[in-house]
């Protein structure tokens, strides 16, 4: 279900591409571009079994609850920056 999820959402869609397309030019070698295809999925899909293995145990779980509001702005202050040096650097 995990993994309709997010190979149907169409913000991880636009997000893998905005990444090709500032990494990957029109003369980048077709071999280079499979392998980052490649790699990208073998990453994605060891992170959501990672994630599924990790939250499976409920004190990892819970614990992670009880911080979840520190970790989203981590995380949302991080991607800011992120785009912010995109914004910047086009």
């Amino acid at each position: 279900m995990g993994f309709l999820t997010n190979a149907t959402n169409p913000k991880a869609m636009l997000f893998f591409l905005a990444m090709f397309t500032t990494l990957v030019s029109p003369s980048t070698p077709v071999t280079v571009k499979l392998f980052y295809g490649v790699w990208m999925c073998g990453v994605n899909a060891a992170w959501f079994m990672a994630v599924s293995v990790l939250f499976s145990h409920q004190r990892i779980r819970e614990r992670f609850l009880a911080h979840s509001r520190l970790f989203d702005n981590v995380i949302g202050t991080v991607l800011l920056l992120f785009a912010g040096r995109l914004l910047l650097t086009a």
